[in-house]
């Protein structure tokens, strides 16, 4: 059985290098929220009697900050407009009520993942925040879930359109245990 390998592009409209996003994986991958990309998800998988092989996030990111030994910054990334961070990818999370159900919706995917199933975090420098990759992997029971921690470029020539991995590390987070690369990846 084929499996699905699915790309879902953050959606902002005045933004140059998610328009480069938008040209390099197409104008439908980009979801508005977390309810459509599940739905996508969970149609995609019915419509081709399949289970997803791969999910991959591509999107604006930024690693969590430090000022005076405190976190400042939780790392994130998006989906459509919703900032995802390790806060709101916990069952109990009441900071925001209207993002509660952010965790429930993508927890919904877990029976819809083959076990050998990959998630990817095309965002910059959300590898380096492996709380943030540990609660996706939960979410998604236990999936191995990628991240990086470098910038993440994006080009796009007339006939080439590419993305690269400017020097970055690889950081593998698979339920509360997380494996690091030193190698440099390029892709």
């Amino acid at each position: 059985m084929a499996l699905l390998d699915l790309v879902f592009v953050q959606k902002k409209r005045t933004d140059e290098v998610v328009q480069v996003m938008v040209e390099i994986y197409g104008q439908d991958k980009v979801v508005a929220n977390t309810k459509e990309m599940v739905a996508l998800s969970i149609w995609f998988c019915t419509f081709h009697n399949t289970l997803i092989g791969s999910i991959r996030f591509v999107s604006h990111g930024a690693g969590r900050y430090y000022e005076n030994g405190k976190v400042q910054r939780e790392g994130l990334f998006y989906i459509g407009y919703e900032m995802i961070n390790s806060k709101v990818l916990t069952p109990n999370y009441t900071e925001y009520p209207q993002k509660s159900y952010i965790y429930h919706s993508l927890a919904t995917l877990r029976p819809f993942f083959d076990r050998k199933a990959m998630v990817y975090v095309d965002a910059c420098k959300a590898g380096e925040d492996t709380d943030l990759l540990k609660a996706l992997s939960r979410v998604f029971g236990g999936i191995p879930v990628v991240g990086w921690d470098a910038d993440i470029e994006y080009s796009s020539y007339p006939n080439l359109k590419m993305k690269e991995y400017a020097s970055g590390n690889m950081m593998v987070c698979v339920g509360n245990l997380c494996l690091y690369d030193p190698t440099p990846t390029r892709r």
